[in-house]
């Protein structure tokens, strides 16, 4: 291991294992494997801060609010500060406007009490009341937990089906001889990529974002026909739209202020075409791929199913997470049931 943190060349252990067997081969190794790169800059090709930059890192951010308040936290980084003190992801900031008007309230209460008039009240008065108090928050924090758990296990799901249909795709699938092969090859990787683009996909359409032009998204569908493409081009003022935010309304945001808080389905209202579902039509055009290897003898039987299986697993999971994300009330659950 290296001063800076990182891992060491694997040229340097297979060098050591040459010169620890003997060296019988050692003539046919090349000289530059050990002294091409220096060992203080060579890191393990898994490691996640070798070639791409991290954009969630501090490094890489700049220091405004917004960059520390909202968006996926950065796992490489530790923090020091206690859990209560951690702003990143708390909830402590859409808190403070309900305990403040908490506290007023129970302070007038109080002084009315205390120097106008007496507010006493019978003990199975207070009683009743917080037994139903506590109802509705055990029917709240129950609510919350489970769909934070089935996110919780869609999410299991969805990592789970994409690894094994990459292991299908990526070692099951025999490649053909000649140009046929390297035609197969390209095909492995494409559909390596839908595979990370139907999960970006999806992140997208829960957060009502229906068009194609993200950073993180346009460079994995830019060859497919779609909906969402198909309107990115014809509608490219509001696939390019973004939402810009005054100081009170991004203030009010932070403090959970319902009034401050925009519509999230307003790109979904402004659209002038067609946005289709992005992440079942990939899923298509995996299926496609699925059935073309099928018909070129490229996959053992076996692997038919496991096909079919995942692809239902991935459609599942974006089914459920769409389930997640909608509203809870009381006043739906007789339509979901109905439905």
């Amino acid at each position: 291991m290296a001063e800076d943190g990182h891992a060491a060349a694997p040229a340097v252990a297979v060098s050591d294992a040459h010169a620890m067997g003997g060296g019988h081969d050692t003539d046919h190794r090349p000289a530059e494997i050990a002294t091409s790169v220096p060992l203080a800059h060579t890191a393990s090709i898994t490691s996640p801060r070798v070639f791409t930059p991290n954009p969630f890192s501090r490094k890489n951010t700049s220091l405004d609010l917004d960059d520390y308040f909202t968006g996926p936290r950065d796992l490489q980084k530790h923090s020091k500060w206690p859990v209560f003190l951690q702003m990143h992801g708390s909830i402590l900031p859409k808190m403070v406007l309900p305990l403040f008007f908490v506290g007023c309230w129970s302070t007038l209460i109080t002084c009315i009490h205390m120097f106008v008039t007496s507010l006493g009240a019978n003990a199975i008065l207070l009683t009743v009341t917080g037994f139903v108090v506590s109802l509705g928050l055990s029917l709240r924090s129950s609510t919350a937990y489970e769909r934070y758990s089935e996110g919780r296990r869609y999410w299991a799901q969805l990592i789970l089906s994409c690894q094994n249909l990459g292991r299908v795709f990526w070692i099951h699938t025999k490649e053909r001889e000649g140009e046929l092969g390297q035609r197969d090859l390209l095909a492995k990787l494409t559909a390596m990529n839908l595979l990370v683009a139907f999960t970006v996909s999806l992140k997208h359409k829960l957060r009502y974002e229906p068009y194609t032009c993200y950073d993180d998204l346009s460079s994995l569908v830019a060859h497919l026909d779609t909906f969402a493409a198909q309107a990115t081009r014809d509608d490219p003022e509001n696939a390019h739209a973004r939402q810009r935010k005054n100081f009170f309304k991004s203030v009010g945001e932070r403090l959970g202020v319902s009034f401050a808080s925009s519509n999230p389905r307003k790109a979904l209202k402004k659209a002038t075409r067609p946005l289709g579902n992005l992440p079942l039509e990939i899923l298509s055009y995996l299926a496609s791929f699925t059935d073309e290897l099928v018909d070129n003898g490229q996959l053992t039987i076996p692997m038919h199913q496991t096909l079919a299986c995942e692809l239902f697993s991935l459609s599942h999971s974006a089914d459920g997470f769409e389930t997640t994300t909608w509203p809870r009330s009381t006043t739906s659950w007789p339509a979901r049931s109905a439905c």
